[in-house]
């Protein structure tokens, strides 16, 4: 454990992972910085936090705050930092947004950066409710090999995640509201599940037999389909997780927001 030093004071202590990243972006108000401590901490506490190669907690309303990955917070390709494609990606204390117009690739490669590429999952954190949009909020794809989860699928109150063969292994689940934490989750080649705000709302047992496709995940679009229009303020990627890991994460990613004033 460190601290942080303000004015020739320590004001709270920090988790060192926490100020590694607090080292590298700027202007965060002290209630900001303790929202980042607590994130980690509590992810930490919820045995999740060695399960994700990006955290995206989109602080700081800058592009360069915004860019930053929680795991690793190097300016570098290998840190999987953000790097902004398309045109258009505006940025707020409330998040960031590619309006239909651009995006970000995380230089994450699930074919090549994970150990198992059958476990799998990926979180979005949409602000933006009912847009009329099929983009895609995370994604990669290569010919039939695709990972998607999109928000308001067909332009409807649908999401789905789709697990490597998008005709056989698509999850969808009806939601309600676009807007909220969405998780999708694969644990092996026959379980993949779809969450919004912490509970299932889809899942399969069909046999994944496609390959992972060997291409970046963006965030805000896919590198094959169109970017999103859905206020982004939180993105994970990482290891497959279960019903209870996500259900635990969800209380403390939300209250991250809440903390940040942009809870949903």
């Amino acid at each position: 454990m460190s601290g942080i030093i303000i004015d020739s004071f320590t004001l709270f202590s920090v988790d060192a992972d926490a100020q590694a990243f607090l080292a590298v972006t700027t202007g965060l108000t002290q209630s900001q910085e303790t929202a980042i401590n607590d994130l980690v901490v509590g992810l930490k506490a919820n045995n999740t936090w060695d399960k994700y190669l990006a955290i995206y907690p989109v602080i700081g309303g800058t592009e360069y705050n915004h860019k930053y990955n929680l795991k690793d917070p190097r300016d570098l390709d290998a840190a999987f930092r953000l790097s902004y494609i398309g045109f258009g990606v505006t940025h707020s204390a409330t998040g960031m947004n590619g309006h239909n117009t651009g995006g970000a690739t995380s230089f994450l490669n699930i074919s090549t950066e994970f150990a198992s590429p059958n476990i799998f999952s990926a979180g979005y954190y949409s602000r933006t409710t009912n847009a009329n949009t099929t983009s895609v909020e995370i994604g990669a794809s290569v010919g039939a090999e695709r990972m998607h989860l999109v928000i308001g699928f067909n332009s409807s109150t649908n999401a789905e995640f789709d697990c490597y063969d998008e005709s056989s292994t698509r999850v969808t689940g009806a939601n309600g509201t676009e807007a909220g934490w969405f998780v999708g989750s694969r644990l092996s080649t026959t379980d993949a599940k779809l969450f919004k705000d912490g509970s299932q709302i889809g899942s399969t047992t069909t046999t994944m037999s496609a390959s992972p496709p060997n291409a970046n995940l963006s965030v805000m679009g896919s590198n094959t389909a169109g970017y999103s229009s859905r206020e982004c303020a939180f993105v994970v990627i990482g290891d497959g997780l279960s019903a209870t890991e996500i259900a635990n994460d969800y209380t403390t990613i939300q209250a991250y927001q809440t903390a940040l004033g942009r809870e949903i």
